[in-house]
């Protein structure tokens, strides 16, 4: 078994109980051209929010304009601003400000505003939209290691629709969601700032965000912080399958942590032993899913999301034992929240950024089944 993450990407963070104050400057102090005011629904309070515009196209920087959206904390009079993306590519940002500045040593915090916002396509900065696409993935999902050409075929097809509709929904938006375009954003909230120089803190996909923003705009970088670094030097689709090493390796770990609490979960007292038993199940799920709902798709998901966080696997190693107890309420209720969905945002800036191959003739022969498989 081998974790596969060529489909999708995950950035998570604990949460904690957060301190501060919302985003405020004395009246004398006129540091942006930003209106600071409440934020979407749904952002954390003590946010406030601000809407820029930006061009759609840089090459016409007077054509059409949409909308960004900015969340900070702090004051407008701190000496040092702080802007913080938090991966994704195309995860929401705001609120995660919040985050960073409420964990911010104290003498620090006196010293930053921190900012961050919805990447272009995203959220509440003019969304991409690929329609109604419900009917697109159905669950339980197509394995994602098919058995046979039949099921590769339906994969391929899948992909092709989903595609599709994207591109009719979005078709204005999508050839403008880029790492670049979104730095050349980063570089229009430093103006509207006020700022000559930006600090910045990126996780993940957002170390990509920030390596490209200093190299378009080095004279107005400031201080980086670059958590959980993606190589900026190799494509989008390379870095999929970079990924599948880092996390195999995590779920051997979590596969050891298991076997030493196997008086807990019954799943065997062995790292090999584990695996076997999660190899067993992902077996059985496959050729029956549980309760029509869970099937081997939904198990590689779950897997996948949980290598993010060591706190994820006691609820995920109990949810499996009581499976094979025969209960499979807590498998079907974690997998459904674990569950693949199509991502427009996420789909947009992966397959946007160079280096996709652009044709399937690029395949190689699968030996187990003999068949074509496309791989890099």
């Amino acid at each position: 078994m081998v974790i596969n993450l060529a489909r999708r990407c995950a950035t998570a963070f604990v949460l904690v109980f957060l301190l501060g104050s919302f985003l405020s400057a004395p009246a004398s102090a006129q540091p942006s051209s930003l209106k600071w005011g409440e934020c979407p629904a749904g952002t954390p309070r003590q946010v406030s929010c601000a809407s820029l515009q930006v061009p759609l196209d840089y090459a016409k920087p007077d054509g059409k304009q949409i909308t960004l959206t900015v969340s900070g904390m702090g004051s407008l009079s701190s000496p040092h601003f702080l802007l913080v993306n938090p991966g994704g590519p195309g995860a929401s940002g705001l609120g995660t400000e919040k985050l960073v500045f409420s964990q911010l040593p104290q003498d620090v915090a006196q010293q930053y505003a921190v900012f961050s916002f919805d990447p272009r396509g995203i959220g509440a900065s003019t969304p991409v939209s690929c329609g109604d696409t419900s009917k697109l993935a159905p669950h339980p999902a197509s394995p994602y290691e098919p058995a046979g050409l039949p099921q590769e075929r339906k994969r391929e097809d899948l992909a092709k629709q989903i595609a599709a509709q994207c591109a009719e929904n979005g078709k204005d938006l999508l050839p403008h969601l880029t790492t670049e375009n979104a730095a050349r954003d980063m570089d229009r909230i430093r103006e509207a700032l006020g700022k000559d120089k930006i600090d910045y803190l990126g996780y993940s996909y957002g170390t990509k965000l920030g390596a490209t923003y200093a190299t378009l705009f080095p004279t107005h970088t400031g201080r980086m912080i670059l958590d959980s670094v993606v190589d900026p030097t190799v494509t989008t689709y390379q870095t999929q399958f970079q990924q599948n090493t880092a996390l195999q390796a995590r779920a051997e770990q979590l596969f050891a942590w298991t076997a030493e609490r196997d008086s807990t979960y019954h799943l065997g007292t062995t790292a090999s032993a584990v695996k076997a038993s999660w190899n067993e199940l992902r077996e059985k799920l496959a050729a029956q899913p549980a309760d029509g709902k869970t099937g081997v798709s939904e198990l590689d998901d779950l897997l996948a999301s949980a290598m993010y966080g060591d706190w994820a696997w006691p609820s995920l190693m109990q949810a499996v034992a009581s499976h094979r107890g025969g209960d499979s309420t807590g498998l079907n209720v974690a997998a459904g929240q674990a569950r693949y969905a199509v991502d427009p945002g996420q789909l947009a800036y992966n397959c946007a950024d160079a280096g996709w191959p652009r044709n399937w003739a690029r395949r190689v022969v699968n030996p187990r089944w003999g068949m074509e498989v496309f791989l890099p």
